[in-house]
């Protein structure tokens, strides 16, 4: 069994209302995380990030969020530095460097050792704790009656920042799927075509597949005898794509206008533009894009768009309608607001 090199729980504080994690890792947008311990505020999380195992929960009196690492040290020169575009025609919204102050204060069990940094910045940056949150909630319960019912109910749902990679074969497998499926197809991936990279409590962990591996040739019937299905040659097809441009042009598109992003993803094999804009919100630095499925359709019908009850199926001018108006509804962050609305929904979160 592997041993946590950060050896005690890291503390990351947040203000109340920031990050509800439990939410947060079932809402949909992610699907390695996994429950080893617990339930509903007292859940401990584990799963991959940065070629890492890591172990995650949150301090259910004050919300700060705390993180082990397992497994041999790994140089974090490189992934600590995972800076965003700069000229992106968002503005930022900062959390309040009281957040700093609050460091070492906390009741909790902290090891800080300047040899933590880098972590707390992988972490951080996946769960873009610089965007304040709180706020949002405020301005999005003043724009919306519908939206301020489901605020105290559903606190701290963020947009994770992932790896776009990951993010782009995870959602060609969501295609006519549901998350429990999706989830046991990425499992499949990672254990099939994934580097190993070891065991904790008796349980095996892998990292997400490079491309290459995805794009060998016969990958397709691997997958398709794993149950796959049609997604088999998507994903064969798309990493082969992928493996010719480089994945270095994959995140390139974080740094150009949203159209034009959703236009270069779906030259992809099964992106359309639902995935296309999961992969844009998820990854690829588009907060303002909305994705709609018809979980969507159903909340936008039912509270916001009367007209769309008449449809029986979602139209490509339904689709655009729905993001519009919930850009217009919702600002710069709509598609972080929609994903509060979509996971309120949701019935397998606890």
């Amino acid at each position: 069994m592997a041993k946590a090199w950060v050896k005690n729980w890291r503390v990351i504080p947040l203000p109340k209302g920031e990050l509800n994690l439990g939410k947060t890792l079932q809402s949909g947008q992610q699907f390695t995380w996994k429950k080893i311990q617990g339930d509903g505020a007292d859940t401990v999380w584990r799963g991959v990030l940065a070629k890492m195992v890591w172990t995650l929960k949150q301090d259910g009196n004050d919300g700060n969020l705390l993180y082990m690492i397992h497994g041999p040290h790994r140089n974090t020169k490189i992934a600590s530095k995972r800076k965003r575009q700069d000229g992106t025609d968002l503005d930022r919204l900062h959390v309040s460097k009281k957040r700093d102050s609050r460091q070492g204060n906390n009741s909790l069990e902290n090891s800080v050792d300047n040899d933590d940094q880098p972590y707390d910045s992988i972490i951080k940056d996946y769960f873009q704790l610089d965007v304040n949150l709180r706020q949002l909630y405020i301005e999005w319960s003043k724009a919306d009656s519908n939206f301020a019912k489901i605020a105290s109910t559903m606190p701290g749902i963020r947009i994770l920042r992932q790896d776009p990679v990951e993010n782009l074969f995870s959602f060609i497998c969501s295609s006519n799927n549901n998350i429990s499926r999706i989830t046991s197809m990425v499992g499949k991936l990672c254990q099939t075509f994934g580097k190993k990279l070891l065991s904790v409590d008796g349980v095996d962990y892998y990292q997400f597949p490079e491309v290459t591996a995805l794009a060998q040739h016969d990958t397709e019937k691997t997958m398709r005898d794993l149950g796959f299905g049609y997604r088999a040659k998507y994903i064969h097809e798309s990493a082969q794509i992928l493996n010719k441009k480089g994945v270095s042009w994959l995140y390139s598109l974080r740094q150009i206008p949203y159209k034009e992003c959703q236009s270069q993803l779906r030259q992809l094999h099964g992106v359309g533009a639902k995935v296309a804009d999961c992969i844009c919100l998820m990854s690829l630095d588009k907060p303002s894009v909305v994705p709609v499925d018809t979980h969507v359709f159903q909340i936008s019908s039912r509270y916001y768009i009367p007209s769309l009850q008449k449809q029986k199926s979602l139209t490509e001018k339904a689709y655009n309608e729905i993001g519009d108006y919930f850009l217009k509804l919702f600002g710069s962050y709509a598609g972080w607001a929609h994903s509060v609305l979509f996971t309120a929904d949701l019935k397998n979160v606890s």
